[in-house]
């Protein structure tokens, strides 16, 4: 911690600088101690992997393609939701989208023939909206 450091340059007491920040110093003794786990040295290792994969190919893998380059290389088993996780924690995303395929439809009948079309006087032809009739229940 940069504050503690500091006054400790300036030959205050741990403990009195411990006691105005209000730091137990068990608390200022395991921030001293510590050390990174095996587990975190891993995740860090990983992260520099994941990053490496994703600016070697332009920043165009996404997560997935990520994971299976891991595993095809690295000969690992790590899962796709890991991967994103760690891309999420180091704010990368693929610039790709998958594709939105609009759904279609098929109509099987033939189309009607226009019968107004072919009259000669249109007096005898009715049109109306019928979209404010409410549909009963």
């Amino acid at each position: 911690m940069p504050i503690i450091d500091k006054n400790l340059a300036q030959e205050h007491r741990i403990t009195r600088i411990l006691s105005a920040l209000k730091i137990p110093m068990s608390t200022y003794s395991e921030w001293i101690d510590w050390e990174p786990s095996a587990q975190e040295i891993e995740h860090n290792n990983l992260r520099i992997a994941v990053k490496s994969i994703y600016t070697v190919n332009k920043g165009i893998y996404g997560y997935r393609r990520i994971a299976k380059t891991m595993q095809d290389l690295f000969k690992m088993a790590i899962s796709e939701r890991f991967v994103w996780q760690l891309m999420s924690e180091a704010g990368i995303k693929s610039r790709m989208q998958r594709r939105y395929n609009k759904p279609t439809t098929v109509n099987d009948k033939d189309q009607m023939p226009n019968l107004i079309g072919n009259l000669d006087d249109l007096s005898g032809v009715l049109t109306t909206d019928i979209t404010y009739i409410h549909r009963l229940r």
